[in-house]
């Protein structure tokens, strides 16, 4: 199965596409980033490798036990609003995390 980028050029020139394409990329890339530094974290106040473990665990989860339901209501909202409601709801429990700080200097 091979592709070229020849096959992606017409998808690539509508400027929705791309702007939706970049915020996804955006988005996904803070969400990682985020993970990233939960993990750090846990590392240096715990130390233990469990801990990390169990992190993951509660990332990976999640999708895996909501997916077939949230699939099913995906399909009846429109798709715009499903994007905007996601992303608020990701920026609100990352700005959250500037709550926690105070927590973890206690």
């Amino acid at each position: 199965m091979t592709s070229s980028i020849s096959e992606y050029k017409p998808v690539l020139q509508i400027p929705a596409f791309r702007r939706l394409w970049l915020a996804q990329l955006l988005s996904l890339t803070a969400q990682n980033g985020i993970h990233f530094v939960q993990l750090v974290l846990i590392e240096r106040l715990t130390g233990q490798s469990l801990q990390i473990g169990l992190m993951i665990v509660a990332f990976s989860l999640p999708p895996v036990l909501f997916s077939f339901v949230a699939g099913t209501v995906i399909d009846r909202v429109p798709k715009k609003y499903i994007i905007i409601f996601s992303n608020l709801v990701r920026a609100l429990l990352a700005f959250s995390y500037i709550f926690t700080l105070r927590w973890l200097d206690d």
